[in-house]
């Protein structure tokens, strides 16, 4: 080989290995430029990832917060209820007793009505009884009066004897010998009111009449009870008779008198509450 032709092969060589460098210069260059490109894109995707993220997390706190404020209000409707349920229950049974009450209470005025009834036919059956006697000859004590009569003088008698140095002397009737007090002093409606009063008053009257010298004398003991003024109902005169009939039976001689006890209830244009007997023929 000739020396021109070996140094021309070397440059050659160096010629091609130095174009081989600018193109994997060139190369390497691109791919750096592409590598920066990409790592620029994949920090901003990144950042965007990290934004969603945090409005994600945002979000599910304020979905949180909401369920909570959900539950929260969820549970006080249950209470409520519970406690409208609590109420309605109680409510129920306070309605059930006062309806219990009530019908016991109508019972026991049916029963009081029934038995003032039941008096109001005896007083009648005593009042034809009476009625018959008085047609029927009687023995005549004197030319001036009858048995009836002379038994009535001696209770009158009796009565302004052992009554006249109390405030009932001025209340009993001089002819008949009848207590007569007002009714609007001891009713309020159908309520007795100031008991104590009219016990203190009534007691005393019938201390003289179950006298057993007068006892004996009398038929039977009439009670007669009006009606409110502004009210003219039986009914409530029979309120009246009932309420007025627990005072006196709870008279402790109620026994020996009960069965000539009469209660009689009167219509509204009767102001007095009056206490009489009816003697013995």
């Amino acid at each position: 080989m000739r020396p021109n032709e070996h140094t021309s092969f070397w440059l050659s060589y160096s010629g091609l290995f130095l174009a081989l460098f600018f193109i994997f210069l060139l190369i390497f260059g691109a791919l750096s430029a592409k590598l920066v490109f990409l790592q620029d894109g994949t920090k901003a995707i990144n950042q965007a990832i990290e934004e969603d993220r945090k409005a994600l997390l945002l979000e599910a706190y304020k979905l949180e917060k909401e369920q909570q404020t959900l539950l929260d209000f969820i549970s006080e409707i249950n209470a409520t209820n519970e406690l409208l349920a609590s109420k309605i229950s109680l409510s129920f049974l306070k309605l059930k007793e006062d309806s219990n009450e009530t019908a016991d209470l109508l019972s026991r005025k049916e029963s009081e009505i029934n038995q003032l009834k039941l008096s109001l036919s005896k007083l009648e059956s005593k009042l034809n009884e009476a009625r018959q006697k008085a047609i029927e000859p009687v023995p005549m004590v004197d030319q001036s009066a009858t048995k009836a009569n002379q038994n009535s003088l001696k209770i009158i008698a009796n009565l302004k004897i052992r009554l006249k140095d109390t405030e009932l002397s001025e209340k009993i009737d001089a002819k008949t010998g009848s207590l007569a007090l007002s009714a609007d002093e001891f009713f309020d409606g159908s309520a007795l009111k100031n008991e104590d009063t009219l016990k203190s008053l009534i007691e005393p009257y019938f201390a003289v009449l179950l006298d057993p010298e007068i006892f004996e004398r009398v038929l039977f003991i009439t009670v007669a009870v009006p009606a409110p003024k502004d009210i003219d109902d039986g009914l409530l005169a029979l309120e009246r008779a009932s309420a007025l009939a627990g005072l006196i039976y709870a008279f402790k001689e109620s026994a020996v008198f009960k069965d000539k006890l009469v209660f009689a209830p009167l219509s509204a244009q009767n102001e007095f509450l009056s206490f009489s007997f009816v003697p013995k023929p």
